[in-house]
C-alpha cells in the first residue's frame, strides 16, 4: 500500500493517507458467500503471499519492528486486481 501523506493531531494521533483500496476481505466474502469457494488457486495464493509479505515487512522494520496484533479479514484491504494490504494499526506494538 502506498502512503500518500500523513497528519497528526492531539486527539487522533498519527493518521496516514494511503492509496484507495475498494473493500476489505471480510466485505468481499460477505457479499458473495460462494466467492471463497470459487476463488482460483493462483488468486488465493497471491492474496496469502501479499499478506505474508506485509507482515514480514512490518516485523523486519529497522530499528523498530511493528507487531499488528489484530490481523483479521476486516483489516485486509483488496483492490480491483485482488492485491491485498494490511491496515488498522490501532492495537499494534512497536518493538523499540
Amino acid at each position: 500500500m502506498s502512503i500518500i501523506g500523513y497528519y497528526t493531531s492531539p486527539e487522533k494521533g498519527l493518521c496516514l493517507v494511503t492509496e484507495l483500496k475498494s473493500r476489505s476481505l471480510l466485505a468481499l466474502l460477505q457479499e458473495n458467500q460462494n466467492w471463497g469457494k470459487q476463488l482460483q488457486r493462483d488468486k488465493s495464493l497471491q492474496m496469502v503471499m501479499d499478506i505474508a509479505a506485509g507482515l514480514r515487512y512490518l516485523h523486519n522494520l529497522s530499528p523498530c519492528p511493528i507487531l499488528h496484533r489484530d490481523l483479521k479479514p476486516d483489516y485486509i484491504l483488496i483492490d480491483s486486481s485482488v492485491s491485498c494490504s494490511i491496515y488498522d494499526f490501532g492495537l499494534c506494538r512497536f518493538l523499540c
